[in-house]
């Protein structure tokens, strides 16, 4: 934004008068991450707006917000201006993440490791860690092109402290949750990074016995099968026995 937009934007916050004062400036911060600059966010802040505001229509903060829309430039002036990188969601406890959660690309999440995100942070609902919840996204996502993404920012995670045997309340491990995605590539780097491939989740499954299940279940559910054996033979190569 140049600043002849600036001075006009503040001018017109001049003319709100007190209105601004009443979230509105919060607001505009919000709706600001997706499309605006970081100019325009140094502005609103600089006049009041809360860089760790939850916004009403994602329950996250402008922080997570930007993360979610990939906007690094962004993110960068949010943290540069102080917000909370480890801030969690609001909402449903049982979706609550960190900034860290919501990034989906190297870039992202480099910028969040780069000023001190805890890739180890527990979500409060399952204790759930951003690589165990990757895992799951990359099932749900359940495309090549995501999956590769995914096994990326998987790779950055781990470099950067993240446990590859951490496993959620319910004892599900990265690994565990990573078959569903059916990708060796990402199975590969887990179990290449020492995941445990005969570690069991609170149903008893194991990342064998899941990917025999998720074999035999994939046709019915019209799902690609085709990575199923070669992640069957990759766990057994490492030991997988059951």
């Amino acid at each position: 934004m140049n600043r002849f937009a600036l001075a006009l934007a503040g001018f017109f916050l001049l003319l709100a008068g007190p209105a601004w004062a009443d979230g509105a400036l919060d607001k505009a911060l919000c709706d600001s991450v997706e499309k605006g600059t970081p100019d325009t966010i140094a502005s609103l802040v600089r006049q009041g707006a809360n860089v760790n505001v939850i916004c009403d229509s994602w329950q996250g903060s402008p922080l997570v917000n930007a993360a979610y829309y990939d906007n690094t430039a962004n993110m960068t002036a949010l943290l540069d201006a102080g917000a909370d990188v480890n801030e969690w969601t609001g909402g449903d406890p049982c979706c609550q993440e960190t900034a860290l959660g919501y990034a989906r690309s190297v870039a992202a999440v480099q910028v969040l490791i780069a000023h001190n995100a805890n890739v180890e942070a527990r979500r409060p609902s399952d204790g759930y860690t951003p690589l165990i919840w990757l895992a799951m996204s990359a099932s749900m996502d359940d495309t090549d092109e995501t999956a590769a993404r995914d096994t990326d920012i998987a790779a950055v995670l781990i470099d950067a402290g993240a446990g590859v045997n951490d496993a959620g309340n319910d004892g599900a491990s990265p690994l565990l949750m990573s078959i569903g995605a059916h990708s060796l590539k990402f199975v590969t780097l887990l179990v290449d990074r020492g995941a445990d491939v005969n570690a069991r989740g609170a149903s008893v499954a194991t990342p064998l016995s899941a990917t025999l299940s998720q074999e035999q279940m994939a046709p019915l559910m019209g799902l690609d099968t085709q990575d199923y054996p070669a992640i069957e033979s990759l766990l057994r190569a490492h030991g997988a026995t059951q």
